[in-house]
């Protein structure tokens, strides 16, 4: 068997967007969202899925699939594709596909997705793993389980990602993109040898010979394509764009603009539902966008994962500092963060494959932002980022992660040529703070550690739930624990940032 690996294009489309390729008109041959009411999916009412074998069963929940973690069992249900068009040489499924491993990872390597076909031949999988440092990787095979071509790229844990998998089953070829599908993008992945077998069903399973992570997938739709296209130059598909509208862009004001940099992962780049108070805009409240333009803030803010992207604290945070400013004075904010990052992917010298759409590294599109107006206008950063490096950090006792923040910050004013930019930062996981209590020591000593720099300390006694979770969701704040967080960074910069009242 012949295998090749590319390297990955990490491009910031978000998880669960439909994708065209041309022909545009190629059939949909399953279309599956998961709406129905929550419960063990082949026994849910109307369920066109049956059951495979085994249990614990795979379960629809919150619009998602859920294929259990844990071993000694397969849960596996199978779904009839509909016929494929005559002539059809390949089939191409778009989902998105989250991992939330366990305490206890490593695991061994799952398949939670894959093509069926008379026999229970099972081609064209999409494979899992959790490596000993915690880390996630996606792969595919064309044939054999054994010979799995896995993405360089890390699989960012406990968020949605955006998957294109494209089983050619007559040149006996799998293509996989994970958060890259645009245009031009070579595959994330590609595995050949496989034989020319027509696909009929799709397969979600957890082989209970392994003690696998919990995996969800969701909006599943399967196409398929007949002779030579697009597809048969290993290119990604075109995107059907999901992004809003943009409105016209605003010039800022000369002068009295403050502008806020939003740095860090998901829970800075928000996961919250968004509500109409969340849509109101302030025409003191401005938000710069990847074009290098401005427009009116509203949530959401960030555009990191655009199908998931909600309420984070930086909206809120601007109304909550209006009061505090000079008459005739606006905030401008920079929102630049990335579900999913590790701390070692925003330093100033990292050469690796996780990127932005436009190919430039997060360290990168935060300059670009900050320079976007004059040194003397940025008025600070607020940063959450750590649930990444949870696992990692304990290895050496958070060593590694406060050299590195140093260094972020250092490096971060530097550049922006502010060597007293302030910095706040938040600590994590109130509902569970022992969780990250290697990474939040870290945190709450900042301020003794490091010059002009603050921290909203989330587990204080007074906050004690008010800030939560998301149902089902254990990473990510929910939308008003996200407002409230907005407001308590507000309260450090009053205290931080020069010429508050």
């Amino acid at each position: 068997m012949h295998l090749r690996l590319f390297t990955p294009l990490w491009l910031a489309f978000a998880c669960g967007l439909a994708f065209a390729q041309a022909p545009v008109a190629a059939p949909v041959v399953l279309a599956e969202d998961f709406s129905r009411a929550d419960g063990v999916l082949h026994e849910a009412a109307g369920s066109a899925w049956r059951k495979w074998r085994g249990a614990p069963a795979v379960a629809a929940r919150g619009g998602r699939a859920i294929i259990p973690a844990g071993a000694g069992a397969e849960a596996s249900v199978a779904r009839d594709l509909d016929p494929l068009p005559a002539g059809a040489t390949e089939v191409e499924a778009v989902f998105s596909l989250r991992v939330d491993p366990s305490a206890d990872a490593p695991s061994g390597v799952v398949f939670p997705f894959q093509f069926g076909s008379e026999g229970n031949k099972r081609r064209g999988r999409l494979a899992v793993r959790v490596n000993a440092d915690g880390s996630c990787q996606a792969g595919v095979t064309a044939k054999s389980a054994n010979d799995v071509v896995w993405a360089a790229a890390e699989l960012p844990r406990n968020e949605d990602n955006a998957v294109v998998l494209r089983h050619d089953f007559v040149a006996g070829r799998t293509l996989l993109w994970v958060n890259s599908p645009a245009v031009g993008a070579v595959p994330s992945a590609l595995a050949e040898g496989g034989d020319a077998v027509a696909p009929g069903s799709v397969v979600l399973q957890q082989a209970g010979r392994v003690a696998g992570p919990e995996i969800r997938l969701g909006g599943i739709t399967v196409r398929a394509f007949a002779g030579e296209g697009a597809s048969s130059a290993g290119l990604a598909p075109a995107p059907v764009s999901a992004v809003r509208a943009e409105e016209p862009a605003i010039t800022p004001p000369a002068r009295g603009f403050r502008v806020f940099l939003l740095l860090g992962q998901s829970n800075m780049a928000g996961r919250g539902a968004v509500e109409d108070i969340d849509r109101a805009a302030d025409s003191r409240i401005l938000a710069w966008r990847p074009d290098g333009t401005w427009g009116p803030a509203r949530e959401p803010l960030h555009r990191d994962k655009p199908a998931v992207a909600g309420v984070g604290p930086g909206f809120a945070f601007a109304r909550s500092l209006l009061p505090a400013l000079p008459p005739g004075e606006s905030i401008g904010l920079v929102p630049a963060a990335f579900g999913g990052t590790r701390l070692a992917w925003w330093q100033k010298d990292y050469a690796g494959t996780q990127r932005w759409a436009d190919g430039s590294t997060y360290y990168a599109r935060a300059l670009t932002g900050g320079r976007s107006v004059p040194p003397e206008a940025l008025a600070g950063v607020l940063w959450i980022q750590g649930e990444s490096d949870i696992k990692p950090s304990q290895g050496d006792g958070g060593a590694a992660y406060r050299r590195d923040l140093h260094a972020f910050i250092a490096d971060l004013r530097a550049d922006l040529g502010r060597p007293d930019l302030p910095f706040i930062a938040a600590t994590l996981k109130p509902w569970n703070p022992a969780e990250a209590d290697v990474i939040n020591a870290i945190y709450l000593a900042l301020p003794s550690e490091v010059p002009h720099t603050a921290v909203v300390r989330t587990q204080a006694p007074a906050l004690a739930g008010r800030l939560n979770n998301k149902p089902d969701d254990t990473p990510h704040y929910d939308a008003p624990s996200a407002r409230l967080l907005g407001e308590l960074f507000a309260r450090e910069a009053r205290a931080l940032v020069p010429g508050l009242r």
